[in-house]
């Protein structure tokens, strides 16, 4: 029954439902909340979509002649852990190739939109095999899930503006142990309208060979049946065209919009096995005028997205070995582990993927029931067409009816074996909702990375970026006592796999057992790392730290949104390059190797340069060799850029010596020591000599000869050199007109920076010892602030002002040393002054008050 409210919503717009807290409190628990609240249903017909009907609703058609109610479509809905799993699939009573929804909606009983999501226009690698529309609801408010429990949810699914379906979302009983499933639709005619349609929700026993069906329907009474309506219910055989069983149910109040009834029917196991295959159709008909009012549809797989999984890891339990799991316990390889994951097509076949670390030849698959009742004689055998980099895939096409109930009621396991090695892993097939996630297109395997050989611990995470840019991730894990054990989750990324590269980890969260699902923010400098570095997914032991399993994410990828520099209308912010910086780099890369920040090393193609690590940009310096004054000067090796003195009374020992700034230099070298930023310091030489006992340094500075001009006149050839000199008299026109000379020639830029010259903002190049005021772009020259050029070195300051000249200025202005910055800068101190004065007495008149 409907609950109307006389306020109404604007259509099209979401609109919460409100509640009192009388409400909330006779909620119903929620652990049995849980268990109630699984599994809906719902049939999307012309007829169905006929409760929205109304004129201040816009997405829903208001007529049956439109194209779209020539579609019917079947949903699936699994509530678990607040979130909302819905399947999907849909026909068309003109042509099978039906194109995909553009959009899904979620709408109360008043057709006010709750939830929106459009769906992608080409489908997953699952959702294309088997013709299905997966997704999720995630975070249902508790509100919209009171909606949900009362059965006045609604979905629809847009093509397009003007193109839409929808139907009550209900909660069925069949649904918990549905196999198979058939969407039935109307046979196109010009004397009844398309408009009807139906599902069918079908389970099987295979022992003994039992059909159970659950029908779900309108569109096939006739404008006269009003009560007691009889319908004939058949199973029949498509290719041979024979009718399995032929069932006469009746109608009491036939509806409009729904209808539900039952069948059940003994057949034979034959039978039973062809509607695995999806050889059989079902079909609904009215006694009266079954030419014209009848539905059908072929039984396929159960409508529900979902996979199969399983971390496979080494068989450690001692009761029930087998011969090939003892082997496998004594082989002298070591342990294998790997995941395998698969899914039922329509049609029954069984597509299946599997990854084994160290598998060269096709391994043999072995499907085993550990339910009740299980016998040797229900195990299946098979082996992988396609076998690469470890890689198995391939189609079962016959799966038998027991191994496909073991399989959904999740008692069946996997065994893989190789023949080479006697290795078997295995692992339990475990059912997982196709959404998020779990829709990509292959999982990541975790391997292990440290512990003892003989662990057996493994596990295989399914990750996804969405258009928000959140990475979703769903783990599980599998091995001896894994599910009484404590992890870390962590994320892990590097610009690329080398010696010493940056490592930027991330905690996501801790967990117990051996599942885990959730959700994590990236930032724009995440999100740019991993799609340009390598990135990990890492588990630790969370009492010891150890590493346990990782995993590469090299199959991730990252929408398109998330990696755009710009705004929506295309035009690049001020900020847009600084704020998506990759990562604080903190190290250099250099010739395959990265190296800290403040390193220094030895190219290592080029021993005559020398390397270092400055705010994440390497630079190199040729190497200056110090003067020798003795006679022989030989190089110890080829790595050497610098000769050496020889005495051949002394042998030299290139083993033996010191070791400067993780350089090492041999006993009898002399060098300069590298100081970065700055190069080489040419005013110091260092050699390493030999005691009784070990090498040792030495330090000597040059001695520089006396200058023939003052301090400030003289200046330094190179910027690095040590020694000053004394410039060069300029040549210019002599005084006797008679005489010329030759006109002094212009520096060029190279030659000024050689001589110890500036660059400043881009501005000069300044000569040494040269002085100018600053100048900024907006305002012009500033003269307060002056600027210097000394041996390449720019030193700019402002001038200051002492209190002595500003108490001079308030009783005179013929005070020189008192200027135009000097006035600025006394009349900011008395501004301050008369502030704290006033400041003050206005406290004092308070006080007094």
């Amino acid at each position: 029954m409907f609950l109307y409210e006389s306020e109404n919503s604007p259509a099209g717009k979401p609109r919460r439902v409100s509640l009192e807290m009388s409400e909330i409190a006779q909620d119903i628990p929620p652990p049995e909340e849980e268990k109630n609240m699984k599994y809906f249903g719902a049939l999307l017909t012309g007829r169905t979509s006929l409760v929205f009907k109304r004129d201040d609703i816009v997405n829903i058609p208001s007529t049956s002649k439109n194209p779209a109610y020539q579609i019917v479509a079947t949903g699936r809905f699994t509530f678990h852990k607040k979130n909302l799993y819905y399947s999907f699939y849909f026909t068309n009573s003109l042509n099978k190739n039906t194109p995909r929804p553009r959009t899904i909606q979620f709408i109360n009983y008043r057709g006010d939109l709750l939830e929106e999501q459009n769906l992608p226009a080409t489908g997953s690698v699952y959702q294309n095999s088997t013709s299905k529309v997966c997704g999720v609801w995630r975070r249902i408010p508790r509100e919209y899930k009171r909606l949900l429990r009362d059965e006045t949810l609604y979905v629809a699914l847009l093509w397009g503006n003007n193109l839409a379906l929808s139907g009550q979302i209900a909660r069925l009983k069949a649904l918990n142990t549905e196999q198979f499933s058939a969407l039935l639709t109307p046979p196109y005619s010009d004397l009844v309208e398309p408009d009807g349609g139906g599902t069918a929700i079908i389970s099987t026993l295979a022992s003994p060979p039992t059909v159970h069906v659950s029908l779900v329907f309108n569109g096939v009474f006739l404008p006269d049946d009003v009560a007691d309506v009889p319908l004939t219910v058949r199973l029949e055989n498509t290719e041979k065209g024979y009718v399995i069983f032929e069932e006469i149910i009746r109608v009491q109040k036939p509806s409009h919009t729904i209808n539900a009834e039952e069948v059940k029917s003994l057949i034979s196991m034959n039978e039973l096995r062809m509607i695995t295959r999806g050889k059989y159709s079902i079909s609904i008909s009215s006694r009266q005028k079954p030419e014209l009012y009848y539905i059908s549809g072929s039984i396929t797989t159960r409508t529900s997205c979902e996979i199969f999984q399983a971390p496979l890891s080494p068989s450690s339990e001692p009761d029930g070995l087998d011969a090939q799991e003892t082997i496998s316990m004594l082989s002298p390889f070591p342990p294998s582990s790997g995941m395998a994951w698969l899914y039922v097509n329509r049609d029954g076949s069984i597509t299946y993927n599997a990854q084994i670390t160290d598998m060269q030849e096709p391994p043999v698959f072995t499907l085993t029931p550990t339910g009740k009742g299980k016998k040797t004689l229900d195990t299946q055998q098979f082996s992988p067409a396609h076998v690469s980099n470890g890689l198995a895939t391939g189609t079962l096409d016959k799966l038998s009816p027991k191994l496909l109930e073991f399989l959904y009621a999740g008692e069946l396991s996997l065994s893989v074996s190789s023949a080479r090695t006697g290795r078997v892993v295995k692992g339990m097939l475990n059912s997982r909702p196709v959404a998020g996630a779990v829709d990509s297109k292959a999982p990541a395997l975790l391997k292990r990375v440290q512990g003892k050989k003989t662990s057996d611990l493994t596990g295989m995470a399914w990750l996804s970026i969405d258009f928000d840019c959140d990475l979703y991730y769903e783990v599980q894990l599998s091995g001896t006592g894994a599910e009484f054990r404590s992890y870390q989750l962590f994320l892990e990324d590097t610009p690329m796999v080398a010696p010493n590269s940056p490592v930027s980890k991330r905690h996501l969260e801790d967990f117990n057992g051996t599942f885990l699902e959730g959700f994590t923010q990236l930032t724009p400098q995440e999100l740019l790392r991993m799609d340009t570095g390598v990135c990990f997914f890492e588990i630790k032991d969370l009492l010891t730290g150890a590493v346990l399993l990782r995993a590469d994410m090299k199959q991730l990828k990252i929408p398109v949104e998330c990696l755009s520099y710009t705004s929506d209308n295309d035009v690049p912010s001020f900020v847009s390059m600084s704020s998506h910086r990759t990562m604080e780099i903190k190290k250099c890369y250099h010739e395959g190797i990265f190296y800290d920040e403040g390193s220094q090393w030895r190219h290592p193609r080029d021993p005559c340069k020398m390397c270092h690590c400055l705010r994440g940009k390497e630079k190199c310096d040729d190497v200056v060799c110090p003067q020798l004054s003795c006679p022989n000067k030989i190089k110890l090796s080829s790595r050497d850029c610098c000769p050496t003195c020889y005495d051949s009374s002394n042998e030299l020992k290139t083993t033996v010596g010191c070791t400067q700034a993780g350089q090492f230099y041999p006993n009898g070298s002399v060098w300069h020591p590298y100081l970065p930023p700055y190069g080489f310091n040419l005013c110091v030489v260092m050699s390493c000599v030999s005691d009784a006992k070990s090498s040792v340094i030495k330090y000597s500075r040059v001695q520089c000869p006396p200058l023939k001009c003052s301090e400030k006149e003289a200046i330094r050839v190179d910027k690095n050199s040590c020694c000053k000199q004394c410039p060069t008299p300029e040549v210019g026109y002599a005084r006797d007109q008679s005489v010329v000379v030759e006109a002094p020639r212009k520096k060029t830029d190279e030659e000024i920076l050689q001589e110890g010259g500036c660059t400043y903002l881009g501005r000069g190049p300044y000569e040494n010892n040269t002085e100018w005021s600053h100048r900024v772009d907006s305002i012009g020259v500033t003269p307060c602030v002056k600027c210097r050029c000394k041996d390449g070195v720019i030193m700019c300051e402002r001038k200051r002002c002492i209190r002595a000249n500003c108490a001079n200025n308030s009783t005179t202005q013929s005070n020189s040393d008192v200027d135009d910055c000097c006035s600025h800068q006394c009349r900011y101190r008395r501004q301050s002054k008369h502030s704290q004065r006033r400041k003050l007495w206005k406290q004092m008149k308070r006080g007094t008050a």
